[in-house]
């Protein structure tokens, strides 16, 4: 323990101020994650599961759901790629 901090694994936590720094390559991934809209997609397809599943219908092919999370991804990313002066601070628009 140095300056507060706990080294866990790879992950920095200072408990004082709850800031968990990652390593590069997990902020890389986290930001595609996130920033690319990947998690949208992913809750799109996971949505249109369990809805299936508590309404008890048979799912629907997997062209489906290939289609439902691209679109989404698709349908999100967009709006961000036509911002023509993206505001100081917002890194999603920047990371794009």
């Amino acid at each position: 323990m140095i300056c507060g901090c706990a080294k866990v694994w790879n992950f920095t936590i200072d408990p004082y101020c709850s800031v968990v720094t990652l390593p590069p390559l997990y902020r890389r991934l986290l930001h595609t994650i996130f920033f690319g809209n990947i998690f949208y997609g992913m809750a799109a397809v996971l949505l249109a599961l369990e809805t299936a599943a508590k309404l008890h219908l048979q799912p629907l092919s997997w062209q489906f759901y290939v289609l439902l999370g691209l679109g989404t991804i698709f349908f999100y990313t967009e709006s961000y790629s036509f911002d023509p002066a993206p505001q100081p601070g917002n890194l999603r628009a920047g990371w794009i």
